[in-house]
């Protein structure tokens, strides 16, 4: 890391602060306060008096309440005519479509719009119109830009999966403002910056080049084989196998009627009656959870004898709606078009292999996994099955911007991305599907022989990511990211942290 007398520092920040990371913002800002003279401004879902009750929160801190916000950009009484105008200018100047690139990158909105999601707790309820959604975003751009530019803004910690997120990351594109959100890294116990909202290579790919020039020196004891993330740690992945079980979900039915209870006094005291996610659209999620997963056990297939009686390729599905598909992956955000047009491009004698992500389980109609069912080269795998095991038997993979692709590289293996953009893009084994019409290309690429020399240049390249990630993440283990239950983090770690931010604002800057 660069010397902290030599950096250069943001000055004023805009932070949309998240319920799950109230661990982590209330150590890290009162900290950045001690080191840096800023000016902070936060989005909160929070009434301004109460989040500024706060210990964590600074006095000249700039609180905003998103509620508001929200209910002032629906207020608005603006002539349609006028609001679909502003609209196109709007999208036009930043080169962008409102349905797309905002509306469908918000999940609450996405689960209520798309037929995949129909049996999503948040897809039930009214559905607004878009009418609506479009005067908001109207609203959320008029705002933030006087707002950004009145206040100076030079940093914004925002991720763009939702309206007002996307609205700060995209004015910040345009004005040139960098702008980061805290994520996780593909190994435990690590976090990071971003490099962008939609998590650009620069950063990690700087670093594994300053590791590869023997600028950054690495320690080489502290890595094991395999190490990476798949998508969750090995705790997740057992809490959800836990989670469909009959105990499970009679204790989530319980759990969610008691949890009701508690909350109804405050939503009326409050005057969000209605405002929640519907408790009937819990329980049958629950419910459902468990029925699907009985039919899925006599509906996928279990055996790994079975699975491999044909070359395939592998393709896990990813959480939906969620970061990776709908921010990361806005121009396939179908995945059962995705699936079935993977499969008609599949060369002969070869059979795709798909594997849900248990956590899904419950979410999608049945007819999405039976529909694809119906094409002969397609094979539901059952999602017990540990996802390396198949990226063991695999010809290649496929992903959205999945950990499978690090899997993959540490096998030697290639990786087709269906992505737009992902911190290890740059990995030797990753091909870009940039289209549905180059797929039959895409997949007989990654299908030819590589060499064992390029093979090992491949599991070396995925070596250094690793070194990469720690070298620009801080380490926060036991923490409820990862499934942790304590908020403790160290002062190392949370020096490290505000440090990895300078380094990449300053990177961004350059």
């Amino acid at each position: 890391m660069k010397k902290e007398s030599i950096m250069a520092e943001p000055k004023s920040i805009i932070l949309f602060h998240r319920k799950n990371l109230e661990w982590l913002n209330s150590k890290l800002f009162p900290y950045i306060h001690k080191k840096s003279e800023i000016k902070l401004t936060i989005i909160c879902n929070d009434t301004i008096e109460n989040f500024a009750k706060k210990n964590w929160v600074n006095k000249n801190d700039i609180i905003i309440d998103q509620s508001h916000l929200e209910d002032t950009g629906n207020s608005q009484n603006d002539d349609e005519k006028e609001v679909y105008e502003l609209a196109r200018k709007f999208e036009k100047k930043y080169n962008i479509t409102y349905f797309r690139d905002s509306f469908i990158q918000d999940r609450v909105i996405a689960t209520k719009v798309l037929s995949s999601f129909s049996k999503n707790p948040l897809a039930k309820g009214k559905k607004e119109s878009i009418y609506l959604l479009t005067k908001r975003q109207n609203y959320f751009f008029n705002y933030f830009e006087k707002y950004i530019a009145k206040n100076n803004v030079d940093l914004i910690i925002a991720r763009p999966d939702d309206m007002i997120g996307f609205t700060l990351n995209t004015i910040a594109e345009k004005l040139n403002i960098p702008s980061t959100f805290q994520i996780t890294t593909r190994i435990s116990g690590y976090m990071y910056w971003a490099y962008g909202p939609y998590a650009g290579s620069n950063q990690l790919q700087t670093m594994t080049n300053n590791i590869k020039s023997g600028l950054i020196k690495i320690k080489e004891a502290n890595l094991k084989e395999n190490d990476v993330v798949a998508g969750h740690s090995v705790a997740h992945r057992n809490n959800y196998i836990d989670a469909l079980s009959f105990k499970a979900m009679m204790d989530g039915v319980i759990y969610t009627l008691k949890d009701r209870l508690n909350w109804l006094i405050k939503d009326i005291k409050a005057g969000k009656l209605g405002k929640r996610v519907s408790m009937i659209g819990k329980i049958s999620f629950k419910i459902n959870k468990y029925l699907d997963h009985r039919f899925f056990q006599k509906l996928f297939t279990s055996e790994i004898s079975v699975i491999s009686e044909k070359p395939f390729l592998y393709f896990p599905l990813p959480m939906e709606p969620e970061y990776n598909t709908h921010s990361l992956s806005k121009e396939f955000i179908n995945v059962h078009a995705m699936a079935q047009q993977l499969a008609l491009s599949l060369p002969s004698g070869y059979n795709i292999v798909i594997k849900e992500h248990t956590p899904n389980i419950g979410l999608k109609p049945r007819e999405f996994y039976k529909s694809l069912l119906k094409i002969p080269n397609i094979i539901f795998a059952n999602y017990l099955i540990e996802g390396p095991l198949l990226v063991d038997k695999a010809e290649a993979v496929i992903t959205i911007s999945g950990s499978t692709a690090l899997e993959a590289a540490e096998r030697g293996k290639m990786a087709i991305i269906l992505g737009t953009s992902v911190e290890y893009m740059y990995l030797p084994n990753i091909i870009f599907a940039h289209s549905m019409r180059d797929l039959p290309q895409i997949i007989d690429n990654a299908l030819e022989s590589i060499s064992d020399n390029q093979k090992k240049i491949i599991k070396d390249e995925v070596k250094l990511l690793k070194h990469a990630y720690k070298e620009c993440g801080y380490y926060a283990p036991d923490t409820p990211l990862f499934l942790g239950k304590s908020d403790n983090i160290e002062d190392k770690e949370l020096y490290k942290a505000y440090e990895t931010l300078l380094d990449l604002w300053n990177l961004k800057n350059n």
